[in-house]
């Protein structure tokens, strides 16, 4: 196959694979003979071809159709005129085993290999619909080159393209932990999907670590690694040369070597004479820590790269982190600085040992310093686990609250969508009122199932209405033709609301709806003609337009004219307590016509709090409070140590607005010490408060927290050096 870096010229670099060369980990073993593809699934059988994506010297690449299960695929298939040469064919059956053996989420699936009625081969993938990462970084420079922009934007869109390239060293490290080197990595093979997948694309050439590829290279010479031009060797440290020569481009958006002719670049990449990871723009800056990791990355020695792709990914996490990175050690007042910034309860903690050692150092032994160290490491390990918790708590609850949210606007653009569509169906369809769901009604829905989690029995498919009592039946089901073309997308949100299973049935729902209480509890669409349409259908008190639009204004009127989406917790007609989001429903004229909103069942969304107190035997309380400082939420307390008498829940929440501290020990009125940690869940303004006894986390994992320790150690040695001068 053929690679290129934009302006360079191109140059093969072939990769020949022994048969006899394998891992303990892959199985390369290739079996080439007619028989063998005889006896290959045919591909016609289940794919059908849609057209042809590309084309290169080796094969061609096919968008085709899987019939079976109905999804697109990629087919790439093997030549006419390569099918009979055997090294070819040894060299695609290779690739297809390798790409079958290799499960990772960077890495693209490879579904089957077949054959057809010529003994043709062709291997079946997964489609990816994206760029590639080179194509990404033109949009970067193009964007560059027209927009001016600051160092600290620059800094922000350079992490996330980081971000990607901390995914391929992951789906590097895993191939060479199978034995497998990829041998081509540059920004043409990496592909970004729609949704921030990352895929390592094109293992045509990949070999087994420990291969002898001199002689027989092909590729971009740009990123590939010195050694290879030398004496052919084939190591981890390969793909960590092209790694890093990628990190340059994406840090600094320009090719990480020129050179005129593929002569010039050769000799350029031998010498080490890269460009400077410097951005195009000279007035933009990048930190040297991460100037050292690409440095380090493309050393032209191997030993002085680093030793695996994890590695690389550890020191840019750590960059990304602003941590110190083993590129560019930290001097002893970096780390203190650093220390400092990024632990300022412990900064203070370790001042006052460090004083109060300096006072007593005539008085007290050695041990007495290593006791002071460890309590101030126990704390420091005690203080993040406690906010790393409350932080994970209070995500969760925010992260479904604005998945929903974002559910609830895709509905509404349904709905609008459907309502500026003509009606096309001559039959108008059946639709139920209120009445019809009671338990005598003399025509109900044949689909009414019970639930425990409702007062009613229940209809998943058919939704109740209420009309004007001027509107006839038939006005009211030509109203709600478009309301009922969108049935397919509520239900797809209620099935959403119970399970994140992709393999969804009407069956399956309802049978759902029986066992578990879900966390969508009730769709509402709002007409201002007086129609309301509701999911699912039952028998309830009737719900009057003023009511409801009383309700949904009234949301909208909350402080400092910045309404939440999220309403507080309120009970339901069948008597459960949820918290609602409304979104306003227009035509194609912008003019609102309605409002569309999602009920969430609160006991639901904050059951992740209650799974938290009972793993750690009620030790810890969560308290959910709005922003006056109310209590919505409480998980019970243990032997009633703390009453809520005694919780300053408001000045609480004061002092964590004012000083943006999020944790801090506090004395009750009854003299009991806890821990405070609040974290805020920005969707509804709420905030999470999680109390617990100041040495609940005393227990901690020393094996994971090692490197922690190490560093207050490490930082309570330089210090005691720096006094002693």
């Amino acid at each position: 196959m053929v690679m290129n870096t934009g302006p360079e010229p191109e140059v093969t670099i072939a990769m020949k694979t022994s048969e006899e060369e394998s891992t303990a980990s892959v199985k390369l073993n290739v079996d080439d003979t007619l028989k063998f593809r005889h006896a290959l699934e045919k591909l016609g059988t289940r794919y059908k071809f849609l057209r042809m994506i590309a084309e290169g010297g080796f094969g061609r690449i096919f968008l085709a159709e899987d019939t079976v299960l109905g999804r697109e695929i990629v087919i790439k298939s093997l030549k006419e005129d390569h099918l009979p040469l055997p090294e070819d064919v040894q060299k695609f059956i290779a690739e297809a085993k390798l790409g079958a053996q290799l499960a990772h989420p960077s890495i693209v699936p490879l579904y089957s290999l077949n054959s057809d009625s010529t003994d043709g081969l062709h291997l079946s993938m997964q489609f990816i619909n994206g760029i590639t990462l080179k194509e990404h970084l033109k949009q970067c420079q193009e964007k560059l080159a027209h927009t001016p922009t600051t160092s600290k934007i620059y800094r922000r869109e350079m992490q996330q393209r980081l971000e990607v390239f901390l995914k391929v060293c992951e789906a590097i490290d895993y191939s060479h932990s199978k034995g497998i080197a990829h041998c081509d990595l540059k920004p043409e093979n990496i592909m970004l999907g729609e949704h921030g997948e990352v895929y390592v694309m094109d293992w045509g050439i990949a070999c087994p670590i420990g291969t002898n590829r001199k002689g027989h290279l092909y590729g971009t010479p740009a990123y590939t690694a010195p050694e290879t031009f030398q004496d052919g060797s084939t190591t981890p440290q390969t793909d960590v040369f092209a790694l890093g020569m990628i990190l340059h481009g994406i840090v600094s958006l320009r090719n990480p070597v020129s050179g005129g002719s593929v002569q010039e670049t050769v000799s350029k990449i031998r010498m080490g004479d890269f460009e400077p990871p410097v951005p195009i723009d000279e007035k933009l800056h990048v930190s040297p820590a991460l100037q050292a990791i690409i440095e380090k990355a493309r050393a032209v020695d191997p030993a002085d790269r680093y030793a695996t792709a994890q590695e690389l990914a550890d020191d840019v996490r750590h960059y990304l982190f602003n941590e110190e990175v083993s590129a560019l050690p930290d001097t002893p007042l970096q780390k203190l600085l650093r220390f400092t910034s990024r632990h300022r309860y412990a900064t203070l903690l370790l001042l006052a040992a460090i004083l109060c050692t300096c006072a007593m150092i005539a008085f007290y032994s050695e041990h007495r310093l290593r006791r002071v160290s460890a309590q101030i490491n126990v704390e420091t390990m005690r203080r993040i686990r406690s906010q790393k918790t409350t932080d994970q708590l209070a995500s969760q609850i925010d992260h479904q609250l604005s998945d929903f949210r974002g559910k609830l606007h895709g509905l509404a653009t349904g709905l609008s969508i459907a309502n500026n569509s003509l009606l096309t169906s001559q039959e108008l369809p059946e639709v139920y009122l209120l009445d019809s769901f009671a338990p005598n009604a003399p025509n109900p829905p044949q689909d009414l199932i019970p639930s425990p989690f409702y007062a009613e029995q229940i209809s998943i498919e058919n939704p109740s209405f209420q009309k004007p009592e001027t509107m006839t039946m038939e006005q009211l089901r030509k109203e709600v033709f478009p309301l009922l073309e969108t049935r397919s997308q509520a239900l797809t949100m209620l099935w959403d609301g119970l399970t994140e299973s992709k393999n969804f049935s009407l069956k399956e729902l309802e049978h759902q709806y029986s066992e578990e209480e879900p966390l969508l509890r009730r769709i509402t669409v709002l007409l201002f003609n007086g129609i309301t349409m509701r999911y699912p259908g039952m028998h309830e008190a009737p719900s009057t337009q003023a009511e409801l639009q009383g309700d949904w204004f009234r949301r909208k009127q909350l402080r400092m004219g910045e309404p939440y989406p999220w309403t507080p917790p309120y009970t339901d007609t069948s008597e459960r307590s949820v918290v609602a989001c409304w979104t306003a429903l227009k035509d194609d004229q912008g003019v609102a016509y309605g409002q569309v909103g999602f009920e969430l069942s609160f006991g639901k969304l904050v059951s992740s709090l209650m799974g938290y107190v009972e793993k750690d035997e009620f030790q810890s309380v969560c308290i959910l409070v709005d922003y006056e400082g109310n209590v919505l939420f409480s998980t019970k307390v243990r032997n009633n140590y703390l009453a809520p008498q005694d919780m300053p829940l408001l000045a609480w929440l004061s002092r964590f607005r004012l000083s943006k501290i999020p944790q801090f020990l506090d004395r009750l009125s009854n003299d009991t010490l806890v821990r405070v940690t609040i974290a805020a869940i920005p969707q509804s303004n709420w905030s999470l408060i999680v109390l617990a006894p100041p040495a609940l986390h005393d227990a901690a994992d020393d094996q994971a927290d090692e490197w922690e320790r190490q560093s207050i150690e490490q930082d309570i040695r330089y210090e005691r050096e720096f006094l002693s001068r």
